[in-house]
């Protein structure tokens, strides 16, 4: 008896040195790189092997990061609206082949004749050749829409199809954040909910996951502020900052949620893409992860010595977020960070790369 507490408590012992190791190693890399907070985690499909947050919240203070505070997600974003989208497919209340003028004939008059068979699909996965608004001068050249965001984006919606469509120029897809716009006017006719309701049921009311919108120290400034470089500085971010992602573009990626809340989503995809009991059906989350080329609906993906490897990136700027699922070998990795300057992503993916090492053997 004495030998196998003995055991179980050297195991203990080692497991825990382990860990300290692990964040040993992480914090020296988000030092190497001038990130003001970094968060992390490994996920199998029944277990998160390890989590972590460590920094500060805010640069040129004390104020520690810890497990309780958001992480911007940026586009990742995407992958939230497109688990949405299966959901209300699963429930039989909209189809990917569902055309935009299915549901908004009255459009289509005023539209142009070259959006005429776009589909959700389409519009999910880049392929609807929508104008891409990847940057704040976009917006700057819009009409006004006035009235609630549900009401906004409709207007936007609208107008975007009466706009010239992007040339491929060779590509498969051309990134579209003004596309999800368009998917998700689609979402709230169907399901009567605006998209902010659809998020904070699905995830939070069905799966327990705390998901929030703009920016993290917004409500809150004792959560992570964002970053940006000047003079080869980070500066933080202040809440009343006049720069915000528009509402009606939301979709799109601007969602926040603590590491754990994160990885429970991230969780939930490997689950589901391995057969295993999850929110959606595994048909459904092969479709999401694997259903176009190259990027189907918030995930890009490619196939590697025989491995399916979603992933994504999201970034508005002052906060980074990269997700990594490797389905074979039941693993999932997720990088956070409240900047988003090249030496960020270069700590990220360098962490990353670290943490594969260490848990990337074959399941």
């Amino acid at each position: 008896m004495r030998s196998s507490l003995l055991l179980i408590f050297c195991f203990v012992l080692s497991c825990v040195a382990y860990s300290q190791d692990i964040a040993g190693t992480a914090d020296s890399i988000r030092q190497a790189n001038n990130i003001p907070a970094i968060g992390f985690a490994v996920i199998r499909c029944d277990s998160i092997l390890l989590e972590k947050t460590m920094g500060v919240r805010k640069v040129n203070t004390t104020d520690s990061a810890g497990p309780d505070d958001r992480f911007h997600l940026g586009s990742n974003t995407k992958a939230i609206t497109s688990f949405i989208a299966g959901t209300l497919v699963e429930e039989r209340k909209i189809q990917w082949t569902t055309r935009v003028f299915d549901l908004f004939p009255e459009w289509e008059k005023q539209s142009r004749k070259e959006y005429s068979k776009i589909t959700l699909q389409d519009l999910l996965s880049h392929r609807a050749r929508i104008q891409p608004f990847t940057n704040g001068n976009e917006f700057t050249k819009l009409p006004v829409f006035e009235g609630s965001t549900g009401e906004r984006r409709l207007a936007f919606s609208q107008w975007l199809l009466q706009q010239k469509p992007v040339k491929l120029k060779g590509k498969r897809y051309i990134y579209s954040n003004a596309g999800y716009a368009i998917a998700t006017a689609m979402l709230e006719k169907v399901s009567g909910k605006s998209w902010e309701t659809l998020v904070t049921e699905t995830l939070k009311t069905k799966l327990n996951i705390d998901p929030a919108f703009s920016w993290p120290n917004l409500v809150n400034t004792n959560q992570p502020w964002g970053h940006e470089k000047s003079s080869g500085i980070q500066t933080a971010t202040p809440p009343e900052n006049p720069y915000k992602l528009d509402p009606m573009i939301a979709s799109a990626g601007d969602i926040n949620m603590t590491v754990h809340d994160y990885a429970l989503f991230i969780q939930q995809n490997l689950r589901g893409l391995r057969g295993k009991e999850s929110f959606l059906s595994q048909s459904t989350l092969e479709f999401i992860h694997y259903g176009s080329p190259e990027y189907a609906m918030g995930w890009g993906w490619g196939e590697k010595d025989g491995q399916h490897i979603s992933t994504h990136d999201g970034s508005a700027g002052t906060f980074y977020c990269h997700t990594w699922i490797m389905r074979e070998k039941d693993l999932a990795i997720i990088v956070v960070a409240n900047a988003a300057d090249e030496k960020t992503i270069k700590g990220i993916y360098e962490l990353r790369e670290y943490l594969m090492t260490l848990y990337g053997q074959v399941k």
